[in-house]
């Protein structure tokens, strides 16, 4: 709890008439408070344990109840990918700038999704293709072809790595799947101009 330390203030008194040094008077008392660190104790560690320790059976519920909505995850994120993909179909054929800025703000919008919980769930690859098709779409102010054909070639590679359930690095198709989108990207141009 708030517990004070009471400690006394030691001011030296300036010297009066005649350069003599005079008593002090009543001096003040200062009360310092030690307050629980409530966001430590939020993040799983004991208000009174070591700085940067966190509480072993804390980390250990998180991760049970993180391995337990890996399906909820697998299933939203195929339904995500699955409407960026049709959003991508439909700025395909839209000739109306109004209407491709946004599509690509609601594709920009579901990949951030997408991307945020990639890796706390394993997924790391769809972190990495999510933030690229994020950081690809988001300054977009038109589709040409070319940037629609990276942006499909960025949504296959997510729908690859959900399908097929592609957790960490994902290995040698893992790294297949890298290739694939960092050669699409070279082909049609750095920015799909």
């Amino acid at each position: 709890m708030n517990e004070p330390n009471t400690r006394v203030a030691s001011d030296t008194v300036p010297a009066g008439q005649g350069g003599a040094a005079q008593a002090p008077e009543a001096e003040p008392e200062v009360q310092v408070f030690h307050r629980v660190n409530r966001l430590k104790v939020k993040a799983g560690a004991s208000a009174d344990g070591p700085a940067g320790h966190l509480d072993p059976a804390k980390v250990s519920a998180a991760s049970q109840a993180i391995s337990k909505s890996v399906g909820s995850y697998l299933e939203e994120s195929i339904r995500q990918v699955a409407e960026m993909e049709a959003m991508v179909a439909a700025l395909e054929t839209e000739a109306d700038l109004v209407r491709q800025r946004a599509l690509l703000r609601t594709i920009t919008h579901t990949a951030n999704q997408v991307q945020s919980l990639g890796t706390t769930y394993g997924f790391p690859l769809a972190t990495r293709f999510a933030t690229s098709l994020r950081d690809f779409t988001g300054p977009m102010d038109y589709a040409s072809p070319a940037r629609c054909k990276i942006t499909r070639a960025h949504v296959d590679a997510l729908k690859a790595v959900f399908r097929g359930q592609i957790a960490g690095t994902g290995g040698k198709v893992g790294t297949a799947l890298v290739q694939i989108l960092e050669q699409a990207i070279a082909m049609h141009g750095e920015r799909g101009a």
